[in-house]
């Protein structure tokens, strides 16, 4: 009885074994021990295989469980091989070393692509197991998060050799957005830098102050009204090229002062805020700028960038960029000069920030843009996608602080949207509570001089704008205009250090669909960059012939991303 007991429950006890072997190989994995990894990886294997042996391997849940985590083990493997491999691409790319960059990219390209396969149909698999029995297979939730990457990864590797400059030099501008004055694409551009790559290498990076290249401008060139109206200014500067919320437009600006002041071209345009850096040093620790007797670390981080780059500041003065190059190379060697640096977790935060638009690229290779913008990163503003009978509705905004200051570090932010779908159109009201936590002291230095905007359907009809305090409620006409597909609402906020104040929306959006007929009414609520952690509620009503039965549905969360809901019938 013993020995059939055992024979019984054996394949239970390894199955189990594997799964947890599976589990810690997947930590030790993140934590960058692949050697340890690689064990458990090949452990998963041989317990997986082993369980699926005798009598007890035949039950429905141990034999498809050995097999799903079999499969995930060697997943696991060359997951740790392609790791390698980006790490090799990584030093050598920052070293000085000659290395076949074609080769190199290549077979990156091609284990990427076997690796999307591979984690394509485990995942397929696991689809078809019962749900009690997906939910005892550890680490594997994470399963389409990998596969939407790896798909994009393995195109964009292919172009490598091009974008890195194998055959002629290419070069890119790098935007330094402070998102303390937050401007549409994230933060006013106070410097950038040039970087350059050649052969595969990084040669050079050169950081700019933004007022050096404006003063090489020549000629007028016509601002924005709302530039010209709310911020004072006669004409247009790359440092207020960013206008338009959507990146890719404010890039190819940014490129084309770029030209016209300084007479140089680049291959695309990639822009980035404070909270990147910010993002770094939580995850490395704090690092040392000798040449200016700074600890920097993830909570000063913007109380120092804000002292250095504007204490005994004038046009010219090469202080600013000298502080913002020595943070970046400090922060490279931090990232890239430490062996034991932990890859997948500083992969991880990259990940995070284009996700979380606090990195957007421009690209002028063509199908790398295409990848690029199909994970969301190139910062474009998008209606979303809809097929027959779809009905799409999208929100955000975009703020531009134009009062010269850094105010956006003490306002607080949070925003509730109500969603209405009726039979012949969609009623939207959102409030966006505005508190600003500056001294009073400050005065007009921490008063937020905000141009807002709403961005909605084209084909929305704008009902009415409010700016409420809590004395009186001021209603705004809107300055209001159609913008590549988009209508954008725009009016003129002041909040005083020590003051809240509301603003109020109301639109509608005429319904296109037929009800009577199978649909659906994909819904975007778009993130702006350069903004962090703002409160959000949102409730979407929805009528009785709907499937969701008239109900209403109600999310509370924080806008970190965009968020997307979906309504069908």
């Amino acid at each position: 009885m013993v020995i059939l007991f055992w024979l019984l429950a054996l394949p239970f006890v390894l199955i189990f074994a594997s799964g947890a072997s599976l589990s810690l190989a997947y930590n030790r994995f993140l934590n960058n021990d692949w050697n340890s990894a690689s064990f458990l990886f090949k452990s998963t294997q041989r317990l997986a295989a082993a369980s699926g042996l005798g009598v007890g391997g035949k039950i429905g849940f141990v034999k498809d469980g050995s097999h799903i985590l079999e499969k995930a083990g060697q997943i696991g493997e060359r997951g740790i091989g392609v790791s390698k491999y980006m790490v090799e691409l990584l030093n050598h790319v920052t070293g000085e070393e000659d290395y076949d960059l074609n080769s190199l990219s290549e077979n990156l390209s091609l284990e990427l692509n076997v690796l999307y396969q591979d984690v394509s149909f485990l995942e397929t698999e696991i689809g078809h197991l019962p749900l009690t029995d997906r939910k005892l297979i550890p680490g594997l939730s994470k399963l389409s998060e990998a596969r939407k990457y790896l798909s994009s990864a393995s195109e964009i590797t292919k172009y490598l050799p091009s974008l890195l400059g194998q055959d002629q030099t290419r070069s890119y501008m790098v935007l330094f957005q402070n998102n303390m004055e937050l401007r549409p694409t994230g933060g006013f551009i106070g410097s950038f830098a040039l970087v350059t790559f050649n052969k595969g290498k990084l040669i050079d990076m050169e950081v700019l102050d933004v007022y050096s290249a404006d003063g090489q401008l020549k000629g007028h060139v016509e601002p924005p009204v709302p530039i010209k109206n709310y911020l004072g200014e006669a004409n247009w500067f790359l440092r207020d090229s960013n206008w338009d919320p959507d990146f890719p437009t404010s890039a190819q600006r940014a490129e084309w002062f770029l030209e016209k002041e300084m007479d140089r071209g680049v291959d695309g345009v990639i822009a980035v805020d404070l909270e990147l850096a910010r993002s770094i040093l939580k995850k490395t620790g704090p690092l040392t700028l000798a040449d200016f007797n700074q600890q920097i670390d993830e909570k000063n981080l913007y109380e120092r960038v804000q002292y250095e780059v504007e204490s005994e500041f004038f046009p010219g003065s090469r202080k600013k960029a000298n502080f913002l190059t020595a943070l970046s190379q400090a922060l490279m060697t931090k990232v890239l000069g430490n062996g034991d640096a932990n890859y997948l977790g500083l992969g991880k935060l990259v990940l995070d920030n284009l996700e979380e638009r606090h990195i957007q690229i421009f690209l002028h290779e063509t199908e790398v843009l295409r990848a690029v913008s199909k994970l969301g990163w190139d910062g474009a503003v998008k209606t979303p996608l809809c097929g027959d009978n779809c009905q799409p509705l999208l929100v955000g905004l975009a703020e531009a602080n134009l009062g010269v200051n850094k105010s956006n570090y003490f306002i607080q932010r949070s925003m509730s949207l109500v969603t209405t779908v009726n039979e012949k159109s969609v009623e939207n009201k959102m409030e966006v509570v505005f508190k600003n936590n500056a001294s009073t002291a400050l005065g007009v230095q921490g008063t937020y001089k905000n141009y807002i905007r709403l961005i909605t359907n084209s084909d929305s009809e704008i009902k009415g704008a409010e700016i409420v305090e809590p004395s009186q409620r001021k209603v705004v006409v809107p300055e209001t205009k159609t913008v590549a597909g988009r209508k954008e609402s725009g009016l003129l906020l002041e909040v005083k250090p020590g003051q809240q104040k509301r603003v109020v929306f109301t639109w509608s959006v005429p319904v296109k669909v037929d009800f009577s007929k199978k649909g659906e009414m994909p819904f975007l609520w778009r993130k702006q960059a350069g903004t962090t952690g703002d409160l959000v509620n949102l409730q979407i009503k929805t009528p009785p012939f709907v499937l969701t039965k008239g109900d209403t549905s109600a999310y509370n969360t924080v806008l970190s991303r965009d968020i997307n809901s979906l309504v069908y019938w």
